[in-house]
This record gives structure tokens, C-alpha cells and sequence, in this order.
């Protein structure tokens, strides 16, 4: 971070700080388990101790976003987060006061939020301090994990149906300004180096999905029974999950919104599954988590009033077919740059950096095997 970046995280702190009503503070850096850059700027955990009405200690857990520097293309996934935050959140909020706590969606309060160019900066609550931390046992989600996903993805849902009943003028509003933003340029560059590692039967897969690319990726919001206010990247590594004593997921809490946008649902349902599970579970598991994902959504409507019937199970078979293809284009992608193939200079960061020819040929083959049981998924289930 550099002294420039300190200089505004003191001021934002300040404002923070002025808005608590906490004097005398001071700011302490922390550090998560695995944290510094991601793919859309800086994090930086802090905590925030101070006195209230000069007597009353107060302390704040937080994570402060700052914006990437001087880069137009990536601010525009920045600001649209600091919008899901300020407002589809904050009136998901307002939705489910009444419910009961274990039907709430759990959503991270956020103390502040900055979108004026070259400033750009969000301020959340720590949900860390709340028993909340990343995955960490391995690159995909065991099932137990998938369930607790899958359930709170349908919470995430089902709200956006809700306001839609509740407040159709805000609905289309967000609605008019979560569309998506485009980067088609390199996702046809990775289908292409992907048709160049994927064994030959796969070559004319990926070959339909160059040739209708722009098609197939409109198709979950063009071709579909219904739209939602989606998270647009539903992955292992943008949810937290909360642990019992015995280490077993209980809870989850999505982050990262950089992507969201106008989709069916079943984009981030097919996302999440091709992203974050295994081939193996996936074939044991697949229909019991759309049994999973419907349960909970039917349930969450329920609590909100409103019937399942607004989207049947037969309209989330028809929309998973429509989108599949799509979220494999995508997902081809995020692969590619997870497993540290993306050379530099690209509109994200590569999350990891290969130095030697050897971790990119391990790389490269981890990826083949990917994407190959992806396309095979698809084919058995008679989505391709």
C-alpha cells in the first residue's frame, strides 16, 4: 500500500470514526489468513478503538476496500460493489428485519462508501471477527460446504423476488444499473488457449462456444424464465463460512459483488457448481443440491410472503439448460487466471505468479482436467 493509500485510509477511518460518534481513536492494522491485493484493489483489515461520550470504550472490526489506482476498466467493478452495498443490500436489510435469524441472509454491515474517481473506497464490518473465514481445506468444497452455499445463495435469491413485490420502482432501477460489463476480449482468448490443451474430442465444443460466444453469453438474461438480482461470481473464494464446534460449516456469508448483474438464477447456481466442487461430487450430488437450493428458496419466499410458484422448479430446469454454457465460457476464464496462467497486464491480476516451466505444465494440466469434466457434466446432463 503506498503513503498515499495510508494517507486516505486515515481520512476514511476519520469519517467512519465521526459517523460512530468514537473519539480519541487510533487504528490498528491486522491481517487476514491469506489477504492483500485481490483481483479489484487493496484490503486492508483494521481495527478501529476509540472512547464514546469520552468515558465508553469502542472498538470496530473492519475491512476497508480501496479502490485499484488508475484503472478505469477495473473501477467500474469497484463501483458497482459500492452499489450492491449501499443499495440492494441495505434493502435486503430492510426485507428481512422480521425473520427469523436463522433465515436471514447474513450480510456484512458497511460503515461507508466513496465512488468519486481516483477515491474509490469501501468500509465493512470484519465479518472474520464473527467466526467467519475463507475456505481452507483445498481448492474445491466438499459437500458439507456446497450445502451451506447453496442455501445461501437462495436466501440472496429469494430476496430479489422480494423486492421486486415490495418496491418495483427501486427494483428497476437497480435493475437498469446491474448490467453487465464487458470483457468478452478475454474470455475468447481463453477459449482459445483452451482449445489448444483440451484433448481433440473437446475441440468442437469449445469451437461453438467461440463461434456463439456473444449469444450463449447473453442467453442467462435474454432467453430465460426469470431474473434476479445476481452475484455474478459465486465461487468458493468469495464466501466465508462460519464453524460449530465440531468444524462444520453452519453458516455462510458471500462477499465480493464486483460482478453482480441481471441474470436467471441458475447462472450463479451452475457457477458455483462448476467452479468450486469436483467432478466426483457433482456426479453424486448434483440434483440433491438443486433439491437443496429450491427448498430453501421456496422456504425464504414463504417467510417473505410470496409463493414459490413466482419461479417453479420446472422454470429453474428450463433457465439451468440456457445458462449453462455461458457460466462454462466464464468459468473457463476464472480457471485459467486461479491456476496462475494469466500472464500480466490482463484486466485482473494473476492470483498467482508460475516462475517455473515446471508449475506451468502442473498448471496447464490441472486446468485441462477442469474444464474437461465440465464439458463432460454438461453433455450427461443434456445441457450442451
Amino acid at each position: 500500500m503506498t503513503s498515499d493509500s495510508k494517507e486516505y485510509l486515515n481520512s476514511i477511518l476519520a469519517e467512519v470514526a465521526k459517523d460512530q460518534h468514537i473519539e480519541e481513536w487510533i487504528m490498528t492494522q491486522k491481517s487476514f489468513v491469506s489477504v492483500a491485493d485481490n483481483f479489484f484493489g487493496v484490503v486492508v483489515p483494521v481495527a478501529l478503538t476509540g472512547k464514546v461520550d469520552h468515558s465508553r470504550d469502542a472498538e470496530l472490526d473492519l475491512v476497508v476496500k480501496l479502490g485499484p489506482e488508475a484503472n478505469e476498466a477495473v473501477n467500474k467493478f469497484f463501483n458497482r460493489e459500492c452499489f450492491v452495498y449501499s443499495t440492494v443490500l441495505r434493502n435486503y436489510e430492510s426485507l428481512q428485519t422480521n425473520f427469523s435469524e436463522t433465515s436471514k441472509f447474513v450480510i456484512p454491515k458497511h460503515y461507508f462508501i466513496c465512488t468519486e474517481p481516483g477515491r474509490e473506497a469501501i468500509v465493512l464490518e470484519n465479518m472474520c471477527c464473527k467466526g467467519y473465514q475463507p475456505h481452507c481445506g483445498g481448492p474445491f468444497l466438499d459437500y458439507e460446504h456446497m450445502d451451506i452455499a447453496m442455501k445461501s445463495l437462495a436466501k440472496f435469491h429469494a430476496l430479489s423476488f422480494m423486492m421486486r413485490r415490495t418496491d418495483n420502482a427501486l427494483y428497476k432501477n437497480i435493475a437498469e444499473k446491474c448490467v453487465s460489463i464487458s470483457y468478452t476480449g478475454i474470455l475468447l482468448d481463453n477459449l482459445e488457449n483452451a482449445k489448444k490443451l483440451l484433448d481433440d474430442r473437446y475441440t468442437p465444443v469449445i469451437q461453438y462456444l467461440e463461434d456463439n460466444c456473444l449469444r450463449l453469453l447473453k442467453a442467462p438474461y435474454q432467453e430465460v424464465k426469470e431474473l434476479v438480482i445476481c452475484h455474478g461470481d459465486l465461487w468458493k473464494d468469495n464466501i466465508l463460512f462460519k464453524y460449530n464446534n465440531q468444524n462444520q460449516p453452519v453458516s455462510a456469508c458471500l462477499i465480493d459483488y464486483q460482478t453482480s448483474r441481471m441474470r436467471s438464477p441458475a447462472y450463479d447456481i451452475i457457477y458455483l457448481l462448476i467452479t468450486s466442487s469436483t467432478q466426483d461430487l457433482r456426479r453424486i450430488h448434483y440434483q440433491q443440491l438443486l433439491d437443496i437450493f429450491y427448498d430453501t428458496f421456496q422456504k425464504m419466499l414463504e417467510e417473505g410472503g410470496l409463493s414459490a410458484q413466482v419461479y417453479s422448479r420446472e422454470d429453474l430446469e428450463y433457465d439451468l439448460k440456457v445458462s449453462a454454457a455461458s457460466c462454462l465460457i466464464v468459468t473457463n476464464t476464472v480457471m485459467w487466471i486461479s491456476l496462475g496462467l494469466q500472464e500480466e497486464g490482463g484486466i485482473v491480476k494473476p492470483k498467482k505468479v508460475l516462475t517455473s516451466e515446471r508449475e506451468k505444465e502442473e498448471a496447464k494440466e490441472k486446468f485441462k482436467g477442469i474444464v474437461q469434466g465440465i464439458i463432460d457434466d454438461f453433455k450427461r446432463l443434456g445441457y450442451l
